[in-house]
């Protein structure tokens, strides 16, 4: 991760191209540029879904934004991790979601954290139809 120049655009996208040719097996890849750790956090779940299913909370205490590539295996090309990966085969030296996350210095923990929820008690009135 290194410090983006905040006059850089924001943003995370699909970048296949930084897979290296040698990667032994799928890979998925995004790169994100000026991207705080608020807004990625946000995405985390939809570019990890396999991976990720729970709510993500920053607690890394990073200001500002930062350019980044993270890549990873997808779960299913992983040992054990189900179905056999895009390419045909499942990946014995593949990367979780975690583990690329950690090659970033970040780090995924599972804990408990208060949460706002809403609470309907009960209900007055005819259902409409």
């Amino acid at each position: 991760m290194k410090k983006a120049e905040p006059s850089e655009r924001a943003g995370c996208k699909a970048d296949p191209a930084a897979v290296p040719a040698n990667a032994g097996g799928p890979m998925q890849a995004i790169t994100c540029t000026n991207e705080t750790m608020a807004e990625f956090i946000k995405l985390m779940p939809q570019m990890a879904p396999a991976y990720i299913d729970h709510p993500v909370i920053d607690s890394s205490g990073l200001q500002g934004g930062y350019n980044f590539t993270v890549m990873w295996t997808p779960r299913g090309a992983l040992p054990g991790g189900g179905q056999a990966g895009a390419a045909g085969a499942v990946d014995p030296g593949g990367v979780t979601y975690f583990e690329a996350i950690e090659k970033l210095g970040l780090k995924l923990e599972k804990g408990t954290h208060p949460v706002s929820v809403i609470i309907i008690d009960h209900a007055e009135g005819k259902p409409i139809d």
